[in-house]
């Protein structure tokens, strides 16, 4: 009496469990990639509509706050000064 031969296919239980594994790696580099290109929240410079009073803020402090200048990439609403070149002027 023959022996039953092994079935050579692969069982669709073990065919998913590998895509899974699969997966996890290409998941991780997309969320990677996509937390590298996160960047700072902009300053604005905010007006109290009650008294004008001024505030230099990432987000609006209050309700009755208006956005009056801005976006600006340093703390205080300055704008960033440029750096002396090496060897130039002012060394």
């Amino acid at each position: 009496m023959p022996y039953p031969t092994p079935s050579v296919a692969r069982s669709p239980v073990r065919h998913r469990r590998w895509q899974a594994w699969l997966a996890l790696p290409v998941l991780g580099a997309l969320l990677w990639a996509a937390a590298t290109q996160a960047a700072p929240a902009p300053w604005y410079w905010w007006v109290s509509k009650l008294d004008g009073q001024r505030v230099c803020a990432q987000h609006m402090p209050a309700s009755g706050w208006e956005r009056a200048e801005g976006p600006f990439t340093q703390a205080g609403c300055q704008t960033q000064q440029p750096r002396a070149l090496l060897g130039g002027p002012g060394r």
